[in-house]
């Protein structure tokens, strides 16, 4: 089992073997110090879990990491039973929280990083009539004080309900478990989180006369749901979603929004395709790409990361996904950078060279679109404007970008009227043009 760290401006990095046994080691999971601030990109102190049956049954073992002493073996639980599918989410620099399930009940305990102490396990479900399983878990502290839990247990035909707990920070004691979604068949729970509203959003799938439907629920802070749209795809199957939220800028002073980038499956006569999106529903959400999987017949499993700022308007998203092929099942990925900021790529094809265009509308009265074309691959592209004294008036983009054209709209209307000039640069290619404001 490996870790590796994909850093800004980092061209190679080194797996890190972090199993080191010679057994079998699976499901694993991890979880960090996510501050708010989604722009800082220091992985600051980590857990790695994972279940492995070097004793004969399953346990789980874990590796602790601290930016000041690095990488250290910790044993999260090696008692009697088989432990599976476990998850775990940061609490704080030294305490984190590990679920898994143990004889179809779920547990957890918690696990402090720092002197090593893991707690007795607790029982949440308690129920001997019943089979519980694949717990996940989540927490959003810029926009909850609470933890959530999901997890499926069996009904009498072989398909699975769902139900969640919740607990806050302050006793992190699961007590009321409350019911999800019980129609047809259900399964892989992911979440995503809305920033403001202080809800939970659980995303599963819902599997319908063998027909497999991305869903999502609302759980609200007094504990009751309700329906959430993240796909109006009605027709094809779609299915392995999973998402990250990022800040989308919506102005020059740094003003964000929330918005999510997301990676499913969708299949589509027959023909299975891994969709990249963000920020709507499916569809219309932005289509950011797309790559063959396989047929509709595949067993795919998808995930994605949270996503690493590149540089100041954008974010690189990992999707990786197994590919079934002649009874091999192979691992694959892809990344895309998703921007942030005022800008939009209108092609991915490869210009004969750097180019820059004349704005539009020209004159033009607070906001125009200027167009760039890039030759290169991880190009630093600047795009800057000054006025007739050559003075900076604002650096608008200094990023690394791909071969393709783009699209900044650019809002001067903390500009006054006046004749204006903008500069692209990137390597040795350099280009000016005039353009006029009229308010």
């Amino acid at each position: 089992m490996y870790f590796e760290f994909s850093n800004p401006g980092l061209v190679n990095s080194s797996p890190i073997n972090i199993s080191n046994h010679n057994s079998i080691n699976k499901n694993v999971t991890i979880s960090y110090n996510r501050p708010i601030n989604q722009f800082d990109t220091v992985l600051k102190s980590s857990l790695v879990a994972w279940q492995s049956n070097r004793n004969g049954k399953w346990d789980l073992f874990g590796k602790k990491y601290f930016k000041s002493t690095g990488w250290h073996d910790i044993i999260i639980d090696t008692t009697s039973g088989d432990k599976n599918n476990p998850a775990v989410i940061y609490i704080n620099d030294s305490t984190y929280i590990i679920t898994y399930e143990k004889n179809f009940d779920i547990y957890y305990r918690q696990v402090n990083t720092i002197t090593n102490f893991v707690s007795n396990e607790i029982n949440i479900t308690q129920t001997p009539s019943q089979k519980e399983v694949n717990p996940e878990i989540t927490n959003f502290k810029e926009s909850s004080s609470n933890l959530c839990l999901v997890f499926e247990r069996y009904k009498q035909d072989s398909a699975k309900s769902l139900y969640f707990a919740k607990t806050p920070y302050s006793d992190l004691n699961f007590t009321n478990i409350f019911f999800l979604d019980s129609s047809y068949d259900n399964s892989n729970v992911k979440f995503f989180n809305s920033y403001l509203s202080g809800n939970f959003y659980s995303v599963y799938e819902k599997k319908i006369n063998g027909i497999s439907k991305v869903k999502c629920k609302e759980i609200r802070p007094n504990s009751t749901v309700g329906d959430y749209v993240v796909m109006r795809d009605s027709i094809n199957q779609t299915k392995n979603y999973n998402n990250f939220h990022f800040p989308m800028i919506v102005d020059n002073q740094l003003n964000t929004l929330p918005s999510y980038a997301c990676i499913f499956q969708l299949t589509k006569n027959n023909r299975s395709n891994l969709i990249f999106a963000y920020s709507a529903a499916y569809p219309p959400s932005q289509l950011v790409d797309s790559t063959y999987i396989g047929d509709g017949n595949s067993n795919s499993e998808v995930t994605i990361n949270y996503g690493f700022r590149t540089l100041f308007a954008s974010f690189k998203i990992y999707g990786v996904y197994t590919k079934d092929s002649g009874n091999i099942s192979s691992l694959f990925m892809r990344s895309k950078i998703i921007y942030t900021a005022s800008i939009n790529q209108i092609s991915s094809g490869v210009p004969d060279n750097f180019r820059l265009e004349q704005n539009y509308p020209n004159p033009f009265n607070a906001g125009t679109k200027i167009r760039f074309a890039v030759k290169d691959n991880n190009s630093i592209v600047n795009l800057s404007v000054y006025d007739v004294s050559g003075r900076l008036i604002k650096n608008l983009l200094n990023e690394k970008f791909d071969v393709g054209e783009y699209e900044y709209l650019y809002n001067a209307e903390e500009l006054s009227s006046g004749v204006y000039f903008y500069s692209l640069k990137s390597g040795d290619f350099s280009e000016t043009k005039r353009m006029v404001l009229l308010k």
